[in-house]
């Protein structure tokens, strides 16, 4: 793991946004949203307030249903294997939690 990367930059948007009425939604959050998007090349992005609640938008967002077929990993935060069960998908899916290959360290995006 690593420490985090907080610069001077970070800390002064941080107080810029904390000074005014706006602290989860707000001109801040739409042009972060803009931003993504264009990065991304796509024509809308949603800003949310966590990984889990972007993982819940993606098993939505893929119309992911129950008896999918759910890859995990086992070097991960809880809420990737949580996300598939607050989406109804732990009923009948079969969740396979794969160890990291050890050479790239990630899922093996072929399995």
């Amino acid at each position: 793991m690593s420490s985090p990367d907080i610069t001077e930059a970070e800390i002064q948007a941080v107080q810029q946004v904390l000074r005014t009425s706006y602290l989860s939604i707000g001109p801040q959050i739409n042009a972060f949203e803009q931003a993504m998007a264009r990065y991304v090349g796509l024509p809308h992005a949603i800003g949310v307030n966590s990984g889990t609640s972007g993982l819940h938008l993606c098993c939505i967002a893929t119309d992911a249903r129950d008896g999918d077929l759910v890859i995990t990993t086992p070097f991960s935060f809880i809420a990737s294997a949580n996300t598939s069960c607050t989406n109804g998908l732990f009923r009948s899916s079969l969740m396979l939690i794969r160890s990291p290959g050890i050479s790239i360290r990630n899922l093996w995006p072929r399995l």
